[in-house]
């Protein structure tokens, strides 16, 4: 099986609804209500769109690398359309918030903000950054290597981050040690997707274990294993390693059935129904 821009697109469905639902019923401190469930590990494990969004970006753009080749110029693009979108949705945000007031003005903060250097704005804004710095190293993918001198590259930074990680403490507070601390979190996801990617590897797992693709009835169940995985072993930064390509192959195999869930998992219908939801989210609380 190789990952299509269909299977891309009902990937990255799942991955918006996960954001959705983490959002919407994770935080019980921010709505007031007494729905136990709210918040519960199972709700908090959705939080997987993330290392989900980093796995098919890493994937995404090793995938444009074996067409196009890797330059500078073409990340230099890339970073100008990551920037222009994200200032598309930041401007209007701060220039409102410090009309009405919610922010004081302030230059240098601003600044900090539309750089991606700091979240202080809108704290769910802090992934813009790190996909910033993950496109600038995306470079490194340049390096000419086997799939075992790439595995062994990855192993070598894993063990690396995490004794690096657990060494350092790291103050979110200080924006170089903040960049460096999601980065040693969140690195070895994006190579595994650029692994992945490279080497085909969706590729050999049908050609040897053809029965985990062929079998629709495992589909829920490798969507479901990661969530709880993610919920009850949360070892951020090393289970996601394992549990988002077997999600992936969760959500691709899920769609085959067609109809409509195939059509429930496309980008378009997600972002109807994320709009739906945040309405009802405001009549249900």
């Amino acid at each position: 099986m190789n990952l299509t821009k269909d299977h891309s697109i009902q990937i990255k469905g799942a991955a918006i609804l996960c954001m959705m639902l983490f959002h919407l019923f994770g935080f019980p401190e921010r709505i007031s209500t007494s729905a136990w469930w709210m918040g519960m590990p199972i709700i908090k494990a959705l939080q997987i769109c993330v290392p989900i969004y980093l796995f098919m970006a890493g994937y995404g753009l090793q995938c444009v690398a074996k067409k196009e080749g890797i330059t500078w110029r073409i990340i230099g693009k890339r970073l100008k359309k990551l920037y222009l979108s994200f200032w598309w949705v930041a401007v209007p945000f701060i220039t409102i918030g410090c009309i009405i007031g919610y922010y004081a003005f302030n230059a240098e903060t601003v600044f900090y903000n539309l750089l991606g250097l700091t979240a202080s704005c809108n704290g769910e804004w802090w992934f813009f950054s790190l996909y910033a710095e993950l496109l600038v190293l995306f470079y490194i993918s340049k390096i000419k290597l086997g799939w075992k001198g790439y595995l062994l590259l990855m192993l070598g930074l894993l063990i690396f981050t995490r004794a690096l990680n657990g060494v350092l403490r790291l103050d979110d507070g200080i924006i170089v040690e903040r960049h460096l601390k999601m980065l040693l979190i969140d690195l070895n996801v994006f190579m595994l997707g650029c692994f992945f990617a490279k080497f085909d590897i969706f590729g050999w797992l049908n050609e040897q274990y053809f029965w985990l693709y062929k079998k629709t009835w495992l589909a829920p169940l490798f969507i479901l294993i990661p969530i709880l995985v993610r919920a009850y072993l949360p070892l951020i930064g090393i289970t996601e390693l394992l549990i988002v390509p077997i999600f992936c192959v969760g959500i691709v195999n899920i769609c085959k059935t067609g109809g409509g869930v195939k059509s429930y998992f496309s980008l378009e219908n997600i972002q109807r129904t994320f709009g739906l939801s945040i309405h009802s989210s405001f009549f249900i609380f």
